[in-house]
């Protein structure tokens, strides 16, 4: 099984936030999606849409 290192940073934040995770290769995308939530400490909340408000 493929495992991949992915790394996950905020842009337009000082000093930058950022994650890196080590995934499987069957990880679905709703499942990164739940990770980088839990990980980011901003559980069940619409993280890209206020992202992409704040363009």
């Amino acid at each position: 099984m493929k495992t991949y290192i992915v790394k996950v940073a905020l842009r337009r934040t000082s000093p930058m936030v950022w994650r890196r995770f080590r995934l499987s290769g069957e990880t679905s995308l709703a499942a990164f999606h739940y990770i980088i939530q839990i990980a980011q400490g901003v559980e069940h909340k619409n993280v890209w849409g206020t992202l992409l408000n704040r363009r």
